[in-house]
């Protein structure tokens, strides 16, 4: 199909910069279905999508996380009411909340990707009207999907390293965020790692 972003069909958009020639160039149009008011969603618009996705993950791993520990916090609360004060306090089984932390990157990634290479839209996304493409307009594979949310894994994973996990929590996002305001076709560093543009799908009328 011909590029909605690019200047041709016979040329690669990022031969010429990495990045289709904004959002109207040369006759460019969006993607079939979804014309565009602003072709680029900025940082805040997409924060709200994510504190949306946040929310729905949130419930269900709510849910999961209530089966998973049931019985160690049963337990630990019959311990504590046990415990006459001397020497150190029961613990908390904290098996199940690694197990928890984990079950928790599988269901982010498997959300994420998974509505991304179904509908181009999670939850967040459908809910502010913008939609994750490709440079030809075309829905995100995959690979590239993952590549876009591999922020969070990595994220997660150092969050278990003092220090470095509180520094990686903060500036990972932070990054995100700026890259998003600052790249002219607000795109993250890992939308460039995946080319992928996110792009506004309010329509004109």
């Amino acid at each position: 199909m011909s590029n909605p972003y690019g200047p041709d069909d016979n040329q690669n958009p990022y031969a010429q910069g990495g990045a289709p020639q904004g959002g109207y160039p040369q006759g460019g149009f969006p993607p079939a279905g979804y014309p565009l008011v602003s072709p680029y969603p900025g940082a805040g618009a997409r924060l709200g999508a994510y504190v949306i996705d946040l929310l729905v993950v949130g419930v269900v791993m709510a849910f999961i996380g209530a089966v998973v520990m049931w019985d160690d916090i049963n337990t630990w609360i019959d311990d504590l009411e046990r415990w006459d004060g001397n020497g150190a306090g029961p613990d908390l089984n904290m098996g199940g909340f690694y197990l928890i932390s984990v079950i928790s990157i599988v269901v982010w990634l498997v959300y994420r990707i998974g509505m991304e290479i179904w509908k181009g839209q999670t939850i967040g996304k459908m809910a502010l009207k913008m939609k994750v493409v490709d440079v030809d307009g075309q829905l995100p594979t995959f690979q590239a999907s993952f590549l876009r949310n591999s922020w969070y894994l990595i994220s997660t994973v150092l969050s278990f390293i003092p220090v470095i996990g509180w520094v990686a929590n903060v500036g990972i996002p932070a990054a995100l965020g700026v890259t998003i305001s600052k790249d002219p076709y607000r795109q993250s560093f890992t939308d460039q790692w995946a080319k992928t543009y996110v792009v506004s799908t309010r329509p004109t009328f």
